[in-house]
C-alpha cells in the first residue's frame, strides 16, 4: 500500500509539474512574448514614420528644383521627347552603330496605397544606350551627361575594350523621372514652345539631310540663295550688285553665294577628366600598358660626370641606358628624364612629371602635382 501510494503521489507532482509548466508557457510567457512582438513592431513602425517624416520634409524643400529639372508630366510626352534627347546627344559625339532603347513609363509612388484610380507621383523611364567609341569620345559623352539639368541619373555603365583597346563597347542604363508636378508639361526643362515634339524634329532633320544630300548641284546652288536674301544684306543690294538672269541663262548666272568666313577655332580648354584619356588602362600594348613592365633598375654616371638611368623591361629587351635630359622611347611610352637623384628619378610622361624609385616600374610611380594644374 505504501509503495502504492508512493507512485500515485510521485504521478501527482509530476502531472502537476507538467501542468504547472504549461499554464505558465500558456497564460504568461506566450502573451508576454506576443506583447514584446506587438511592441516591437510598433516601435519599428514609429521609427520608420518618423523617418520618413524628415525626409519628406527634405524632399518638400528640393521638391522645387526637381519639378524644374523633370521630364514633362506627360508620362508618354516624356518618353517621347526623352528618346529624342538621347539621340541627339549621342549625334553630338562620334559614336559608332549607336542603338537607344527606351522602356515603357512605369508608375512609381512614395507611399503605398491601395486606391486603383489614384495618379502615381512619377513615372520612371529606362534607357538603354550602346555603341562603340573611342575613349575620348566617352569621356566626352559622360561629362555632357553630367552638364545636363534633367532629373536622370546612369544606373549602369559597362566599358568592353575592342580592337586591341583602341575602342571600347558602351552600354549605358540610364533612369529619368516625370513627376505629376513638373514645371513643365509639354516639353523637355529648357526647351523652346516651338520645338515640343523632338521626334518629329529629329525625323524632319534626318529627311532634311538626306535630301540635300541627294539633291542635283543646280538645286544645291539655288536651295543657298534665300539664304543670302535672309541675310544682313538686304534684296535692294543683291539686285544692284548683280542683272537679273535670263530664263536661258545658265545656272552659273545666279547671284554668288556669300560665304562667311569660319571662325576662329576655339582654345582648347583641358578639362580635369581630360586625364582619364592620358592614362588609357583600356589599350592593349599602349603607354601604360609598357609602363607596368618597365622598371627603373638603377641610376649611376658614366666617365664624364653625366648622369644616367637605366630602364629594364621585365619581359623582354636589353637594359636600355638615358642621359639626364634624355628622352626613353620603348613602344607608345615615351618618357623623359628630367631629374636623377640617388634613390629615385623624375620623368615627364604625356606632359606630367612622375617620380619613379630604384627598383620600381614607371607605372607604380608618383605623380607629382604642379601649381596652377587642375
Amino acid at each position: 500500500m505504501d509503495r502504492q501510494k508512493l507512485l500515485l503521489l510521485l504521478l501527482v507532482v509530476v502531472a502537476v509539474g507538467y501542468g504547472g509548466d504549461w499554464a505558465y508557457r500558456t497564460w504568461i510567457e506566450e502573451p508576454f512574448r506576443l506583447q514584446e512582438s506587438v511592441q516591437t513592431k510598433a516601435e519599428k513602425t514609429q521609427s520608420d514614420i518618423h523617418d520618413r517624416t524628415i525626409r519628406a520634409k527634405t524632399l518638400v524643400r528640393e521638391l522645387p528644383g526637381f519639378e524644374d529639372r523633370s521630364l514633362p508630366a506627360n508620362s508618354l510626352m516624356a518618353r517621347q521627347a526623352y528618346q529624342a534627347w538621347c539621340w541627339q546627344w549621342i549625334k553630338r559625339h562620334d559614336i559608332a552603330n549607336p542603338t537607344v532603347e527606351v522602356s515603357e513609363p512605369r508608375p512609381r509612388s512614395l507611399t503605398k496605397t491601395n486606391k486603383k484610380d489614384q495618379v502615381p507621383d512619377m513615372h520612371e523611364i529606362g534607357v538603354t544606350i550602346r555603341g562603340v567609341a573611342a575613349l575620348q569620345v566617352v569621356v566626352d559623352l559622360l561629362a555632357d551627361f553630367h552638364e545636363t539639368k534633367f532629373l536622370h541619373r546612369i544606373d549602369a555603365l559597362s566599358l568592353t575594350p575592342v580592337n586591341q583597346g583602341r575602342q571600347l563597347s558602351i552600354t549605358i542604363s540610364v533612369s529619368a523621372l516625370s513627376l505629376k508636378t513638373a514645371t513643365q508639361t509639354d516639353r523637355l526643362p529648357g526647351q523652346s514652345t516651338g520645338n515640343v515634339n523632338l521626334v518629329q524634329d529629329e525625323q524632319a532633320s534626318s529627311e532634311l539631310n538626306a535630301a540635300s544630300v541627294n539633291a542635283e548641284p543646280n538645286t544645291l546652288i539655288n536651295a543657298n540663295i534665300p539664304a543670302v536674301a535672309n541675310s544682313e544684306t538686304s534684296r535692294d543690294d543683291i539686285a544692284e550688285a548683280s542683272p537679273p538672269a535670263n530664263l536661258n541663262d545658265s545656272v552659273a548666272t545666279n547671284p554668288p553665294v556669300v560665304v562667311e568666313p569660319a571662325p576662329p577655332t576655339a582654345e582648347v580648354i583641358e578639362r580635369p577628366w581630360h586625364e582619364v584619356v592620358r592614362r588609357n588602362m583600356f589599350a592593349a600594348g599602349g603607354g601604360m600598358t609598357i609602363a607596368k613592365a618597365v622598371k627603373l633598375s638603377a641610376i649611376t654616371e658614366d666617365i664624364k660626370g653625366v648622369k644616367q638611368a637605366w630602364f629594364r623591361n621585365t619581359q623582354q629587351g636589353p637594359t636600355q641606358v638615358v642621359d639626364l635630359g634624355q628622352t626613353f622611347n620603348q613602344g607608345a611610352l615615351s618618357a623623359q628624364v628630367m631629374e636623377l637623384n640617388d634613390e629615385h628619378a623624375i620623368l615627364q610622361i604625356d606632359g606630367d612629371q612622375v617620380r619613379v624609385q630604384i627598383g620600381q616600374v614607371i607605372a607604380d610611380g608618383v605623380a607629382l602635382v604642379r601649381a596652377g594644374k587642375l
